[in-house]
C-alpha cells in the first residue's frame, strides 16, 4: 500500500472519528479536539498533492471521494466551531485582564508594606 493511500486512510479515520463525536455530542468540543482537528486539515494538501500522482488507483480514489464528502461535512460544523473559538477568546482575554488586575494589586500591596 502506497504511503500518500495509508496517510489518506488515517486522515479520513481521524475525521470520520471527529465528525461523529461533533454529530452525537451536545456538548462542545474541547479546545484539545479542535487543534487536533485543525492539525489533521492542515497535513490535506500535502497528502492530496501525492495522491494526485497515483489518482489512478481505485481504492486512492475511493479515499480521495471519502475525504471530500468529509471535508463537506466539516464545512458545515465551521459556523460552529467559530462561534466556539471566539468564545474561548472571549473567555481568554477576560482571564488574562483577571490576571492583569491581580498582578497590580499584589505590585501596589508590596509597594504599600
Amino acid at each position: 500500500m502506497p504511503d500518500a493511500l495509508l496517510r489518506l486512510r488515517q486522515m479520513n479515520e481521524l475525521l470520520r472519528q471527529h465528525l461523529s463525536l461533533a454529530n452525537a455530542e451536545s456538548a462542545a468540543p474541547s479546545s484539545g479536539q479542535i487543534a487536533e482537528l485543525f492539525a489533521t486539515l492542515l497535513q490535506a494538501p500535502a497528502i492530496l498533492r501525492e495522491v494526485s500522482r497515483t489518482s489512478a488507483d481505485p481504492m486512492m480514489q475511493s479515499q480521495v471521494a471519502e475525504f471530500r464528502c468529509h471535508f463537506a461535512q466539516m464545512q458545515k460544523l465551521l459556523p460552529t466551531l467559530q462561534t466556539l473559538l471566539l468564545a474561548e477568546r472571549a473567555r481568554l482575554e477576560a482571564e488574562r485582564r483577571h490576571v492583569r488586575a491581580a498582578a497590580e494589586w499584589a505590585r501596589a500591596s508590596r509597594e504599600t508594606f
